[in-house]
């Protein structure tokens, strides 16, 4: 019964901690902090139109088509056919806002993204990454810069998702250290851009 229970709550953690739903409560918070009301809606029009929908229906398309076994997209060979959509969708929203001037913030986030992104795929060719992890730490990362009072809510929440991969059998150990690691490298990264350049 204690195991059900606990398998019960990790997958609601690992639900709640999905990389498309972190992504996208984190750009809304961004967003309406960082500007003003109008600028804030069209950003995040922008995000999600741009970048999470389009990630979605490729995800759900190729569930459909029986490509992908889950929204989680599991194995580490489907992630190939993946990464390269989002890198495309980083980049390309990374230079619309770059020919924009939007704010340094915001690019340097969406740029420290795509280092993680990157590093992600190359990682992925000998090991499946986990990306709840990865995008969860990074924004633990990202939110002491944004929103500290978040922050280190957001770090006990990554360790939850961490704990929660692993005990519902979708990555092992080393999966989620190097998760940890490449999240917390590229908030690294966000920091150095930020506070340097």
């Amino acid at each position: 019964m204690k195991r059900r229970a606990d398998h019960f709550v990790s997958h609601i953690i690992s639900s709640v901690g999905h990389p498309v739903l972190l992504v996208s409560v984190f750009v809304v918070l961004v967003n309406f902090k960082e500007f003003g009301l109008e600028k804030a809606k069209s950003l995040t029009f922008l995000a999600l139109g741009f970048f999470v929908v389009p990630v979605c229906l490729y995800i759900l398309y190729k569930m459909w088509r029986g490509d992908y076994k889950n929204f989680d997209v599991s194995t580490r060979q489907n992630r190939n056919s993946l990464y390269p959509l989002i890198i495309f969708l980083q980049a390309a929203l990374l230079v619309y806002l770059y020919v924009r001037d939007y704010s340094w913030v915001i690019f340097s986030g969406l740029l420290s993204g795509l280092i993680l992104t990157v590093l992600g795929f190359l990682i992925n060719q000998s090991l499946k990454v986990s990306m709840h992890t990865t995008v969860s730490f990074f924004i633990a990362i990202l939110l002491i810069h944004v929103e500290n009072d978040y922050s280190f809510s957001m770090l006990f929440f990554a360790v939850l998702i961490a704990y929660s991969r692993v005990n519902l059998g979708r990555h092992t150990f080393p999966e989620i250290a190097v998760g940890t690691a490449l999240g917390l490298f590229s908030g690294l990264c966000f920091h150095l851009l930020i506070n340097y350049l």
